[in-house]
């Protein structure tokens, strides 16, 4: 309801928040109540239609890139550029695919799965 708010009252303005520092920008989003550092993210990149920007508060980019790659190590991504934002969310599209983009060291996650009617909450195991 927050962000639904901050929307009708023009917090949420795209081309306000392009304009801005990353950072200021981020920090303007978290001002949002139930915005945290994932959520102001995911507005910053995917609202405003960001291409190069490699989401590292989304776990499932950093799990999609240790299970591609044998490696949890964000360097790779530099020859993305400058589709890293793209290419991103192809990796955690193929892991959901595949059904393994919960972290096996994510003990809240542990024994849940992405359904593949909805790709934004868990479902329970089978």
């Amino acid at each position: 309801q927050a962000v639904a708010r901050a929307a009708e009252e023009g917090a949420l303005n795209l081309a306000a928040l392009r304009a801005l520092p990353r950072e200021f920008a981020l920090a303007q989003l978290r001002t949002i109540r139930g915005v945290g550092e994932w959520t102001a993210t995911h507005i910053l990149v995917r609202g405003t239609g960001t291409l190069d920007e490699l989401p590292v508060a989304e776990p499932r980019v950093l799990r999609a890139i240790e299970l591609e790659y044998g490696r949890a190590d964000v360097s790779v991504a530099e020859r993305w550029r400058p589709l890293r934002t793209w290419v991103s969310i192809l990796l955690v599209s193929n892991l959901e695919a595949r059904g393994r983009w919960v972290d096996p060291r994510d003990r809240a996650l542990r024994g849940k799965r992405v359904s593949r009617s909805s790709s934004s909450a868990p479902a329970s195991a089978a």
